[in-house]
């Protein structure tokens, strides 16, 4: 697991001083028991010590994850996170922490930067998690699960991620326009993966889709 980095928060190394980050991260080696790397980093931050590793990425609708992530942040007490801390201490609204420069593009400018998603073996689509997991389970010959936990579900009264005004949501979308490019070019990526998909998968997924 790696979420040691904070990637988005001014006060760490990530943001402090990038180069420097980077090249003690380069002379870093991994255990030798290392078979997989899962958490919230720079998609780069392995290139030097697992060259050959498959990278895999998630994305999810940038105006959707960043109000998921404010009423997060918001039910959330303590956190070491300069920003969190900023943003509970001030009491932010929504707006206002859509505005903040490190929470905005963070695909673009942060988890991806430098980097094509043409380059990742596999992207998923949250908002089709299920399907895509099972893509992925396919790709990599995982065995099957009868059931796929959820963890860090925001729990807060009046959390809506489909209630906030179209004014605000518009306001949201030209904040976060690289990474609304880099999400369209995702679903394109993902249309031509279900499309190539053999016929008895399309049928499972639509069957699914059906009956949800």
């Amino acid at each position: 697991m790696d979420y040691e980095d904070q990637p988005l928060d001014p006060e760490r190394p990530f943001q402090k001083d990038f180069s420097a980050w980077k090249a003690e991260q380069e002379r870093k080696s991994l255990p030798t028991e290392t078979c997989a790397i899962h958490g919230h980093f720079w998609a780069g931050k392995y290139d030097q010590r697992a060259p050959n590793a498959m990278r895999i990425t998630w994305l999810r609708d940038p105006v959707k994850r960043l109000i998921s992530h404010y009423y997060y942040w918001k039910s959330v007490p303590e956190m070491p996170h300069s920003l969190h801390n900023y943003v509970r201490e001030n009491d932010l609204s929504l707006l206002e922490f859509a505005q903040i420069p490190q929470l905005q593009n963070v695909l673009h400018n942060t988890f991806l930067r430098d980097r094509k998603l043409e380059n990742f073996a596999f992207v998923g689509i949250q908002e089709h998690f299920v399907d895509d997991l099972q893509s992925l389970a396919r790709q990599m010959n995982w065995p099957k699960r009868k059931r796929t936990p959820e963890q860090n579900r925001t729990v807060l009264e009046g959390y809506d991620v489909n209630a906030v005004d179209a004014g605000t949501l518009k306001k949201i979308r030209s904040l976060n326009e690289a990474d609304l490019t880099l999400y369209e070019t995702a679903l394109q990526m993902r249309a031509r993966r279900v499309a190539s998909a053999p016929l008895r998968v399309r049928f499972a997924n639509a069957w699914r889709a059906l009956r949800a």
